[in-house]
């Protein structure tokens, strides 16, 4: 794989590691803006597409059918904190489709959220599969099963009608190509494909014009995009959580000029509302601790996020290294060679 110096972490002022990757900047015809390392090179997205996965689910009439409303979308939308609101609403979403967290094969972690952590612990709570960061997303793929025809048993099937209408959904985004296949960390299937066709599906969900060759092509997928694109704006903690997420804090921050979704293994897509440009980032070893000073890094010299709004990310942009004892002994820097050309054009707004 063709990769790029993206980033350097520094001890006491000395280079101690680097961080390798790529990125692309892509518009919704497909066109590569810019990028650094090999745009097409492919990998798995991981958690990056679950709005792709969530459109079959409101396409079909899903949420109304169930009394559901933007929140629960966001939390299917989302890789949550397992914060009790997530978890409340995911229990919403199961209970409104007659289905209980047993019916869950998400499996279960401790929440990511610190406090909801210490929590569980402190109370003795049993390891419900609603703390899941997935379980959102698999409580709307069970309903889209039973939707569709299938048993709730086999809602995680590659070949089940659920997760091959997700696929071909995917697949139009990203400019007709079907994704290779693989299982997530959460037992659902799991999705490879270039980053530039990723980056493409992202700005395809902001643009004006659908793409071409959506399945069931009677459903109505203009709606169903603009709802899921909505919800996640509106609600970014469900995205992530309430305490530091990175697609929360950057939907946040961008004030719904961008729209954020974290993928395990360091990936990251983000799509541009008013310009249909979608970014696509994977750094090479798998650290999340460089993605986030890389987009803004990227951000910011496109102007998207300025100022104040740049402030609010701080924390991210300059991604201090803290000993056990709270000292910052250094920090990660953006290289030079990882930042965009001024070729790119005009400052994007």
């Amino acid at each position: 794989m063709n990769w790029c110096e993206l980033a350097r972490v520094t001890r006491s002022g000395r280079e101690e590691s680097r961080h390798r990757g790529a990125w692309a900047l892509v518009d919704a015809a497909g066109r590569i803006l810019d990028s650094r390392g090999d745009p097409r090179q492919p990998i798995w997205a991981r958690s990056s597409v679950k709005a792709f996965q969530a459109l079959p689910f409101v396409a079909l009439g899903l949420l109304e059918r169930h009394g559901l409303g933007d929140a629960h979308l966001a939390v299917i939308c989302g890789s949550h904190s397992g914060e009790p609101r997530h978890r409340a609403l995911v229990a919403e979403i199961l209970a409104a489709g007659g289905l209980a967290e047993r019916d869950l094969a998400c499996g279960y972690h401790r929440p990511f959220d610190g406090a909801s952590a210490r929590e569980q612990i402190r109370q003795g709570a049993p390891d419900s599969p609603l703390y899941h960061n997935c379980s959102g997303k698999h409580a709307g793929m069970l309903l889209l099963a039973r939707a569709l025809g299938a048993s709730p048993a086999d809602y995680r099937d590659p070949e089940g009608p659920g997760q091959r209408l997700i696929r071909d959904t995917l697949a139009a985004f990203a400019g007709g190509m079907q994704p290779e296949l693989g299982w997530d960390g959460c037992s659902a299937p799991s999705f490879r494909l270039p980053l530039a066709a990723l980056a493409r599906a992202m700005a395809a969900l902001v643009a004006d014009d659908l793409p071409a060759g959506l399945p069931r092509p009677e459903l109505p997928w203009a709606a169903a995009v603009r709802r899921v694109v909505a919800a996640q704006l509106a609600h970014p903690e469900l995205v992530g959580g309430s305490r530091r997420r990175l697609d929360t804090d950057l939907m946040r921050a961008g004030g719904g000029r961008i729209l954020a979704k974290s993928g395990a293994e360091a990936v990251e897509l983000l799509a541009l509302p008013g310009r249909a440009l979608g970014l696509a980032l994977k750094v090479a070893d798998g650290s999340d601790r460089a993605v986030g000073p890389v987009v803004l890094a990227l951000l910011e010299r496109w102007e998207i996020l300025r100022g104040k709004d740049l402030e609010r990310v701080a924390e991210w942009r300059h991604a201090e290294q803290i000993d056990a004892s709270g000292r910052v002994t250094g920090r990660v820097e953006v290289l030079p060679e990882g930042l965009p050309t001024a070729a790119a054009g005009p400052p994007l707004r």
